[in-house]
């Protein structure tokens, strides 16, 4: 479900699993609301998020600071589990960052990551094992790093079957609303083999303290399906923000 003043268009409510807005109201983060049933930040317990956050510009990071929500089944995707991630970013520092992941740093990898490359391209992975059990694709425009605003997204299949980058079969990357053809050659790899980490979801950075991001990271959405071209186009305009309090 996504709204705007001038556009509303609506994507069945269950299909969202997470939603992060990264909105500052009088000085603190607001999001969902946990009785919403989202995993959201907003009315947590402590011991539901780690947040390190010292005000200033909504979902800015400053290349120390990240958030942190316990692992959770409805994130923790299997290789056979189809789902999308859409999120805006901007950077203002260049060098590599992950931008949201739950991927193990270190030995096997496994899990799923989005990740700005130190080439200013970015990437997505899904991983059961690093190198020889996982999917990479990366986005062929190298213009992260260019100090403006962007809206990505990534659609998984749910498939070991990469495929090329068309099709209900392909992992599909997404910039400014357009499919963005993948660059370089893609990792190919993935078996059915788990990729589930049983590790938190990390928004600007990695696991245990590594490829923190500095910039903004704002409207950070989470579905377990395949989002639509439609959809996808409806979240990259700007100021569009999920509403997840209606109704489907």
């Amino acid at each position: 479900i996504y709204t705007n003043k001038t556009r509303c268009h609506k994507v069945h409510r269950s299909d969202l699993v997470a939603y992060y807005d990264f909105d500052y109201v009088s000085g603190s983060l607001t999001s969902v609301d946990s009785t919403t049933g989202f995993v959201g930040i907003k009315d947590r317990t402590p011991n539901d998020f780690k947040m390190w956050f010292e005000g200033g510009e909504y979902g800015a990071f400053d290349g120390t600071e990240y958030l942190e929500t316990p692992n959770n089944a409805l994130f923790d995707f299997n290789y056979d589990d189809p789902f999308s991630v859409s999120l805006w970013v901007k950077s203002s520092l260049a060098g590599a960052a992950a931008y949201i992941t739950n991927r193990v740093n270190g030995g096997t990898y496994r899990g799923w990551i989005l990740y700005k490359h130190a080439s200013d391209w970015w990437e997505f992975w899904i991983l059961s094992s690093y190198p020889s059990d996982c999917i990479a694709v990366r986005s062929t425009a190298t213009d992260m790093d260019d100090g403006n605003s962007h809206h990505i997204a990534v659609t998984y299949p749910g498939s070991d079957a990469l495929a090329a980058n068309t099709g209900s079969s392909a992992v599909i990357l997404y910039q400014d609303g357009a499919v963005e053809p993948h660059g370089g050659t893609d990792t190919d790899a993935l078996t059915a083999a788990s990729t589930e980490s049983g590790l938190p979801l990390v928004i600007g950075g990695g696991q245990g303290g590594v490829q923190r991001y500095t910039g903004q990271i704002r409207d950070v959405g989470i579905w377990d399906k395949v989002l639509s071209l439609a959809n996808v186009q409806a979240l990259a305009i700007p100021n569009t923000r999920v509403n997840t309090a209606e109704s489907a």
